[in-house]
């Protein structure tokens, strides 16, 4: 029983990982919509101009091609089917695969591609505290992953 309590938590936190994984992938895509504030606002004394830090303006991700585009909604529809078909292992093969290859992607697709890990994630937690073998081998590859990315 602790030993299961041990995985069970140790699941929740490779889960945990890949889904900031995710968000960090769809915060470094979003473009910057803000116009920046100009350094000297006229409303604004010069002493409070003095005291306001620099803003860099960071570059904007670059916007997906169509191929790159069509390449992640592929992913998506590969785990999408994996999922119905209760196939775990491949399900996170597609998500892993999509994430690893750090492809360009629209915000859509972006939170597409988290909530598809987040109920990824939910459905090999329940299947494997079932005690289904392919949840239990679908959640030592995320945990893999998890350490690999921790170990960098």
């Amino acid at each position: 029983m602790i030993g299961d309590a041990r995985m069970k938590t140790g699941i929740q936190s490779s889960i945990l990982a890949s889904l900031v994984a995710g968000l960090l992938v769809v915060g470094c895509s979003k473009k910057q919509t803000e116009p920046q504030q100009a350094a000297a606002d006229t409303n604004t004394a010069p002493v409070e101009a003095a005291a306001a830090p620099a803003v860099e303006e960071q570059p904007a991700a670059p916007a997906p091609t169509p191929t790159q585009s069509a390449e992640v909604d592929a992913r998506l529809r590969e785990a999408d089917l994996a999922m119905k078909k209760r196939d775990y292992e491949a399900a996170v093969k597609s998500m892993l695969t999509l994430q690893m290859a750090n492809t360009p992607m629209t915000q859509q697709q972006g939170f597409d591609q988290i909530n598809r890990m987040r109920d990824l994630s939910r459905m090999i937690t329940e299947a494997w505290s079932r005690g289904d073998a392919n949840a239990a081998r679908a959640a030592e590859m995320l945990r893999n992953m998890h350490a690999a990315r921790t170990a960098r």
